[in-house]
């Protein structure tokens, strides 16, 4: 893998409070990559000689996609303030937190920014697999803080039939078919009974994917069934 791939700020565009989504593209030729991948990003003036990793939340062309952004130190508000025009040093996508089958059905479980690479996975999935039924749980602190909550609400009216989102907020009171707390376990199982050979995809904060992986599989799903990507 490369680590030297200069990438073009096409566009940004603010997701919600703390949160932009950059668009990135790049000349030459690629490997084709797929959502559910990410890059690693580098800013080795900030101490990070590794670079951060940060999720496709959109695949646009061969050469061009979206990454979401949390403002949440030096690394990533450097990232966030980069300007139309301007180059980034960082990897080809790579990684494997997607599924192998276009029959399975997917149940999505994500707190906060760990959206980001679901939002991807819906539409490609969408998109290839029409007919997969997707269920998405989402939990956040807020609802100001649901990020591409109109996307969402777009894809429902869309896909009816085979796309739910369920979701969460724990920190205010909240009405119209927005649940309080945090995401129950057995909403999850209960909600994915039915489904044809559903697999799990977790992704969110170290703590939320070990949590609900536990839950999971106390609740009878077969680890070969459970993906997971943590963000740090």
């Amino acid at each position: 893998m490369e680590n030297n791939i200069i990438y073009t700020v096409k566009e940004v565009k603010k997701e919600t409070g703390n949160v932009f989504t950059l668009t990135l593209s790049y000349d030459g030729a690629v490997k084709p990559f797929r959502a559910g991948q990410y890059i690693t990003v580098f800013f080795p003036e900030t101490g990070h000689v590794e670079g951060k990793s940060y999720s496709i939340s959109n695949i646009i062309s061969p050469t061009s996609f979206t990454i979401t952004v949390k403002s949440i130190g030096v690394f990533s508000n450097k990232l966030i303030d980069l300007k139309v025009g301007d180059k980034l040093s960082a990897s080809f996508p790579y990684g494997y937190f997607y599924t192998e089958s276009d029959e399975s059905s997917l149940v999505l479980i994500s707190g906060g920014i760990g959206i980001a690479p679901f939002k991807a996975i819906i539409q490609e999935s969408l998109l290839k697999t029409p007919n997969r039924k997707i269920i998405l749980f989402y939990s956040n602190k807020t609802q100001k803080d649901i990020i591409f909550k109109n996307e969402w609400e777009d894809i429902i009216m869309k896909y009816p039939e085979t796309f739910r989102v369920n979701h969460y907020i724990t920190q205010e009171h909240v009405e119209g078919g927005i649940k309080s707390g945090r995401i129950p376990v057995s909403d999850i199982i209960e909600q994915s009974k039915n489904l044809s050979d559903p697999e799990f995809f977790l992704c969110g904060s170290i703590t939320f994917v070990r949590d609900y992986w536990r839950g999971l599989k106390d609740g009878g799903i077969p680890e070969i069934s459970i993906y997971t990507e943590a963000f740090f």
